[in-house]
């Protein structure tokens, strides 16, 4: 059961932050939802509104409806309005946007870091958070771990599980303690809505990881634990331990991106630069060592040229464009006054005729990707 993300702003990204690439932004924030997705089902158009704030020093988020559930211990039940929608209760507020994520100005280019090559992990500069991390962290907010604190005059499908106050404060779900070995603890700090913290040292040690976490390293992708999974199930969610992966699908074509072919059953690897080319709600992942893949299906949007997503490619994986001089000319000069033959030449001229052939229906889209990776 798949979501559709949408994603808006709702301000211009301040003068302070002029780095701030909105097309980048855009797919990672897509990327989170549709990573989350592929753990937690659910349905409907869950429509995300950026924010960008110089007051904030990193990023926040929340739903900004909630949708009534029920009551409990005399105080009304609150689904947060994102939450229903992904669950499948419907859509909450129409053509509002389900959910509100504020992105830090000024201090956040000290902060963040931009991935724009999600198929591995390792490129995170040291002492950089993840933005991908990051928003996932924030989604998870917007579509449940979210409530009105310790006195607050009602409940929400989060909060209802809490018990105790203060620093010692637990999430007590079931299925999230089965998971832990215990009461999981909560952060006293922004309505308990995260994990970790410092409990009493008589309760197990704190999560480390997970996307909820308040401990989460810097210079790292985040992961979900079983912890947090056990959370969203608590919340009336369905989910599953791994991610779901798309098998035996019809016009699908399969490529293998970085690794053998007979190892993997991902299409692509979740770059941005083939993410934002689509409109992709599918996906998959196979874990080889580190390497944690991501499959979106390869749907192409309406109009969308095949040459324009070869020349994409071919960017990405030799970093150098395609229809540059750089690329194009015969020779490059050598500081000794000499001159070679230019090496990526003949295959940046290839492209042209490899987008003929797909078109034609000569040669499938991966057929051609995999000779761009060649």
């Amino acid at each position: 059961m798949a979501i559709q993300a949408t994603v808006s702003f709702e301000n211009a990204v301040p003068s302070t932050r002029p780095d701030y690439d909105l097309n980048v932004i855009t797919a990672l924030v897509k990327a989170a939802a549709y990573y989350i997705n592929s753990f937690v089902q659910g349905t409907g158009s869950i429509d995300l509104l950026i924010r960008f704030d110089d007051a904030i020093l990193t990023a926040n988020g929340g739903s900004l409806t909630l949708a009534r559930v029920g009551t409990l211990n005399g105080k009304t039940l609150y689904a947060q309005g994102a939450e229903a929608e992904w669950r499948g209760g419907g859509d909450q507020n129409g053509t509002t946007a389900d959910g509100r994520i504020t992105i830090g100005g000024a201090a956040a280019a000290n902060y963040f870091f931009f991935d724009t090559i999600l198929a591995t992990a390792n490129d995170i500069a040291a002492g950089k958070r993840d933005f991908f991390s990051s928003m996932v962290h924030e989604i998870l907010h917007v579509i449940g771990f979210n409530g009105p604190g310790d006195d607050g005059a009602y409940y929400t499908t989060y909060s209802a599980y809490l018990s105790g106050s203060g620093a010692a404060t637990f999430f007590t779900g079931v299925n999230a303690v089965t998971a832990f070995g215990g009461p999981v603890p909560a952060d006293p700090e922004n309505n308990h809505a995260h994990l970790g913290g410092s409990p009493p040292t008589s309760n197990p040690a704190p999560l480390v990881g997970g996307f909820i976490d308040t401990l989460t390293a810097a210079g790292a992708r985040d992961h979900f634990t079983a912890t947090e999974l056990g959370v969203l199930a608590d919340l009336g969610y369905t989910v599953t331990g791994t991610q779901n992966r798309i098998t035996g699908t019809t016009g699908i074509d399969v490529v293998a991106a970085g690794g053998p072919a007979a190892n993997y059953l991902v299409e692509h690897t979740l770059d941005l630069t083939w993410l934002m080319d689509r409109t992709g709600v599918s996906y998959a992942k196979q874990v080889d060592a580190s390497v944690e893949w991501l499959q979106f299906t390869d749907r192409m949007k309406p109009g969308t040229a095949t040459l324009t997503v070869l020349n994409a490619a071919f960017a990405q994986m030799l970093r150098i464009d395609p229809t540059s001089t750089a690329a194009t000319q015969a020779t490059i000069a050598l500081a000794d006054g000499t001159s070679v033959a230019n090496p990526v030449r003949a295959q940046a001229l290839s492209l042209a005729s490899l987008a003929a052939q797909v078109d034609s229906g000569q040669m499938t889209l991966a057929g051609a990707l995999a000779q761009v990776a060649h």
